[in-house]
C-alpha cells in the first residue's frame, strides 16, 4: 500500500492512497472520496512524498531481523541441547567399568573440535583409572609374584605406560 502525502504553502495537507491522486500537467487531481475531487496546483505544493517505499524497506528490514533472530536462536537452543545431552552421554560412559570403551571413545574423537572438552573429560577418567592400575599392579606385585595374564590383557590398549612398567 502505497501512501503518498503532499503539502501546500497554504498549509493544507493532503495524504492518502497514491490511487487517490492523478496528475494532470499543472495540477494534480485529489480524489477524496467518489464525489469529492479537489486540484491541487504544482506551484503551490511545498513538500511531496511517497512513504511506501521508506515503510516496505523499513517492514521487510524488520522482517529480515526477527527472521535472523528466531533462526539464531533457535540454532543456539538446538546447540545447547546436543551439548548437554552428549556431555550427559559422556557421563554415562565415564561411569561404566570398561576402561577399554573410554578408550575408544577418545580415539574416536580425539582430532573433533567441537568434542574437545568431552574428549578432555574422557581422558582424565582413563589417567586415574590407570593410576589406580599402577598402584594395585604394585600392591600385587609385592604379594604375589605373579600377576594373572587376564588383568594385563584387559588394560594393554587403554594403560600402555603401566603395564610394559610390569
Amino acid at each position: 500500500m502505497v501512501i503518498r502525502t503532499i503539502k501546500t504553502n497554504s498549509g493544507k495537507k493532503y495524504s492518502n492512497l497514491v490511487s487517490s491522486f492523478i496528475d494532470r500537467g499543472e495540477y494534480i487531481e485529489y480524489k477524496r472520496n467518489f464525489f469529492t475531487v479537489e486540484k491541487i496546483y504544482k506551484k503551490s505544493i511545498v513538500y511531496e512524498s511517497d512513504t511506501s517505499i521508506i515503510f516496505l524497506v523499513a517492514g521487510l528490514v524488520l522482517i529480515f531481523m526477527a527472521a535472523a533472530l528466531v533462526v539464531l536462536s533457535g540454532l543456539k537452543g538446538l546447540k545447547a541441547y546436543n551439548d548437554s545431552q552428549e556431555l550427559a552421554q559422556v557421563k554415562q560412559l565415564i561411569e561404566q567399568p570398561s576402561i577399554d570403551l573410554l578408550t575408544e571413545y577418545i580415539n574416536q574423537y580425539q582430532d573433533d573440535k567441537t568434542k574437545i572438552s568431552n574428549v578432555e573429560l574422557v581422558k582424565a577418567e582413563v589417567e586415574k583409572r590407570c593410576s589406580a592400575l599402577e598402584s594395585e599392579l604394585k600392591h600385587r606385585k609385592l604379594i604375589h609374584s605373579v600377576i594373572d595374564k587376564d588383568l594385563i590383557d584387559s588394560y594393554k590398549s587403554s594403560c600402555p605406560e603401566v603395564i610394559n612398567q610390569i
